[in-house]
């Protein structure tokens, strides 16, 4: 009876310390701070020889948590406009965005590796034509944390806002 009991318990303990992904070390450790800034390269996947392209540097906010996902915003502070939401589950980030005022999109998935704070994975970028859609870029990204973000964004307008505050302002427009 002693061994079925102890069984039973180490059953129970073995299974609940996998129920729940951890949380940290996040990619952003802090709700409501500054961010974490890191630089994203990437290196053009279509060709045999992976050349690198770009170069930006991402500002991740943590906005919380929902359920085993560390969530957040994070925009770039090297392309105007360049935003998204981020969540990670353990060491696995995913990332999706918009650039062009929501005329193109991003989508990145990558994993954080902890011990050097750097993380590496696959982006891909399209934009709306209609039909099937087509990548407009799609390549292996390396990310390195720099430290904390320097500001805070602006708050961002809907695309549909940004739109007609665009051609409000443009040449030839009353305003």
């Amino acid at each position: 009876m002693k061994k079925l009991s102890l069984l039973i318990i180490s059953l129970l303990t073995a299974s609940s310390a996998y129920a729940v992904a951890p949380h940290l070390p996040a990619v952003d450790p802090v709700v409501g701070g500054n961010g974490t800034l890191y630089s994203m390269t990437k290196y053009e996947d279509t060709g045999t020889g992976h050349a690198q392209v770009v170069t930006q540097n991402i500002c991740f906010q943590q906005t919380g948590n929902e359920g085993t996902n560390t969530v957040g915003t994070w925009y770039s502070t090297t392309f105007t406009r360049w935003i998204g939401r981020w969540r990670q589950e353990g060491d696995q980030v995913a990332m999706i965005g918009n650039f062009w005022t929501d005329g193109g999109y991003d989508s990145m998935r990558w994993e954080l590796v902890t011990s050097t704070n750097e993380g590496y994975g696959h982006w891909e970028e399209w934009t709306k034509d209609g039909g099937y859609g087509g990548w407009s870029t799609k390549g292996n990204i390396k990310l390195v944390r720099l430290g904390e973000c320097a500001w805070n964004p602006p708050v961002v307008a809907s695309a549909a806002a940004a739109r007609a505050a665009s051609v409000e302002s443009s040449p030839g427009s009353s305003k």
